[in-house]
C-alpha cells in the first residue's frame, strides 16, 4: 500500500506540475506533523501541523484503533474521539470554474455499532469554516448510518464538485453525535480539467496593502489584502489626489493636532513584532525633503523593552537622504549614488524595506526603485541586538509628518527577495499574489494520465446514497 500511496503522490506531483500551479491538496495520509503520535494516544492539536487545522483536541492521529489494524495508506490516519464535537479543514489552491473530484476513505472500529457519521463539506472560501453542519456551498455531504461497514474495514467515498474561486477549503466534522470514532485517511482531491487557469502568483499576499485609491473626504482607507485593516485617515491627510496608480494620499507636512495627521492601519495579531521577518514597500513623492525627519512609513511602538523603526527623508548638509531609525540611531543614505546623488522633489520612488528575520539593525537592506542602497552614514545604536519591534504600523506619520504624496503601501510577512520587490517596481497597485509570471499550459492531460492508471479506485456517490 505504501509503494501504490507513493505512486499516486508521484503522480499528483506531475498533474500539478503540468498545471504549473502549487500543490492543489496536500497530506491526504496526515503524515506531516512533527512527532506525529506512535502509537495513538496523542492529540492532533498536540502536533504541529503543516496542512490540516484542528478545531480542538477532540481528535487523534492513530496507528490502530479497535478493528482498524493499520492506516489505509502512510503511517497515520485520524480519528474522531467519541461525543465531541470536532473538525478539520485544509484551504488549498484551485482554478475557478475547474471540475473536482474528493476522494477518501473511512472506517469504524467497531462491528455491530452503524452509529458512525460524519460531515463532508466543501466552501469556497479560504480560512477556518467554523463548525455548522451541511453549511458548504460547494458540497454539503452526510456521511451516515449504515453507509460504513464495521470490523476496521476502509470504505471509499468520492464527490465531485466544482471551484468557484482560486482557494478552497475542505471540512470534516463530527457533530459530536456518533457512538463510534469515524476514522478517515487517503484524502485526494483530484482537478479534472476546465475552467480558466490562473497564472501562478509572484509570492505571498500581503498582511495589509492600502492602496490609497479611495475618495477624497472618506475617513478610512481600504485594506485591499482582505485582512480589514483599514487605516483611519488623519487631519493632515487628503485622499484622492493623483498617485502613481490611480488615486493616492497627500500628506501636507504640517504637524499640528498632536494626534494622527497620516494615515494609522491598526493590523491586530497581523503586526510583525520583535525580529520577525517583514518586508514594506510604498511609492512616495516628496514635495520636500527639508525640515528634518519625515516619516514616509513606521513600523511598531514604544512600548516597555520594544519600539519603533522609521523610514524618513530627510536632508542633511542639504543631500536629500533616506534614513532608518531605530532607538536613537540610525543608518543613512545620504549620498544615493545610484541616483545621481541624491533622490528629487516632485518625482515617485518606490521604496521598500526589507527586514530578514531575527534582523540586527545593521541587517536591514532598503530599495529605492528595486535597486539595493548601500548605505554611507550613520551610527545604529544597538547594533549587536535583534531588532525589537512593537505592533504599530503608520504611514506618513512617525518622527515627523510627511510632506508630499503617498501610494501603494504593502505590508508582508516574510522577506521579498529581489526579483520580487522588482516585480513591485514594474506593477504599480498590484500585490504579489496578483502578479502572474507564466502562463500556465492545460492540465487536462496530466489529470486524465492519473486518473487512467486505476489508483484512484474510489466508488462515485450522489448526494443522499445510502
Amino acid at each position: 500500500m505504501r509503494m501504490l500511496n507513493s505512486v499516486v503522490c508521484a503522480l499528483v506531483l506531475f498533474c500539478v506540475a503540468a498545471s504549473a500551479q502549487a500543490l492543489p491538496f496536500t497530506n491526504g495520509g496526515f503524515d506531516d506533523y512533527v512527532g506525529a503520535p506512535s502509537p495513538n494516544a496523542s492529540n492532533l492539536n498536540d502536533q504541529t501541523p503543516v496542512s490540516w487545522i484542528g478545531s480542538n483536541n477532540n481528535a487523534d492521529l492513530d496507528t490502530t484503533q479497535g478493528q482498524i489494524a493499520a492506516p489505509h495508506s502512510g503511517s497515520h490516519f485520524f480519528e474522531f474521539k467519541t461525543n465531541n464535537p470536532s473538525y478539520i479543514y485544509q484551504t488549498f489552491d484551485t482554478v475557478p470554474g475547474g471540475n473536482y473530484d474528493l476522494g477518501f476513505v473511512t472506517a469504524r472500529p467497531q462491528t455491530n455499532n452503524n452509529n458512525n457519521e460524519f460531515f463532508v463539506d466543501i466552501f469556497s472560501a479560504p480560512g477556518d469554516p467554523g463548525g455548522a453542519a451541511n453549511s458548504g456551498d460547494l458540497l454539503d455531504e452526510h456521511i451516515q448510518n449504515g453507509q460504513v461497514p464495521g470490523g476496521g474495514v476502509w470504505t471509499p467515498f468520492s464527490f465531485p464538485f466544482q471551484a468557484t474561486s482560486a482557494q478552497t477549503t475542505l471540512r470534516f466534522l463530527d457533530n459530536g453525535t456518533t457512538a463510534v470514532d469515524p476514522a478517515i485517511d487517503t484524502v485526494m482531491v483530484n482537478f479534472l480539467g476546465g475552467g480558466t487557469p490562473l497564472p501562478p502568483s509572484a509570492g505571498p499576499p500581503p498582511l495589509g496593502h492600502w492602496r490609497l485609491d479611495d475618495a477624497a473626504g472618506s475617513p478610512t482607507a481600504l485594506d485591499s489584502s482582505g485582512r480589514g485593516h483599514d487605516a483611519a485617515v488623519g487631519s493632515e491627510t487628503t485622499l484622492g489626489v493623483p498617485g502613481i496608480s490611480l488615486g493616492a494620499a497627500d500628506i501636507s507636512g504640517a504637524n499640528n493636532s498632536g494626534g494622527v495627521e497620516g494615515l494609522d492601519a491598526n493590523m491586530g495579531g497581523d503586526f510583525v513584532t520583535g525580529a520577525g521577518a517583514r518586508t514594506i514597500s510604498a511609492w512616495f513623492n516628496a514635495d520636500t525633503f527639508t525640515g528634518g525627519q519625515r516619516g514616509i512609513f513606521g513600523n511598531g511602538h514604544n512600548s516597555g523593552n520594544r519600539t519603533r523603526f522609521d523610514i524618513n527623508t530627510e536632508s542633511p548638509g542639504g543631500n536629500n537622504s533616506i534614513f532608518f531609525r531605530y532607538q536613537g540611531g540610525n543608518i543613512g543614505w545620504s549620498g544615493i549614488t545610484e541616483f545621481g546623488d541624491e533622490l528629487q522633489e516632485d518625482q515617485w520612488y518606490h521604496l521598500t524595506v526589507v527586514v530578514p528575520d531575527n534582523a540586527l539593525p545593521t541587517d536591514v537592506m532598503v530599495y529605492i526603485d528595486a535597486v539595493l542602497l548601500t548605505p554611507d552614514s550613520g551610527n545604529m545604536n544597538n547594533a549587536g541586538s535583534p531588532l525589537n519591534t512593537g505592533g504599530n504600523f503608520r504611514i506618513g506619520d512617525t518622527a515627523g509628518l510627511f510632506d508630499g504624496s503617498i501610494d501603494d503601501v504593502q505590508y508582508y510577512g516574510e522577506a521579498l527577495n529581489a526579483e520580487q520587490i522588482t516585480l513591485l517596481f514594474n506593477n504599480p497597485g498590484l500585490s504579489l499574489d496578483q502578479i502572474g509570471v507564466n502562463t500556465i499550459p492545460e492540465p487536462a492531460t496530466a489529470t486524465l494520465a492519473l486518473l487512467a492508471t486505476g489508483l484512484v479506485a474510489l466508488r462515485r456517490r450522489r448526494r443522499g446514497a445510502g
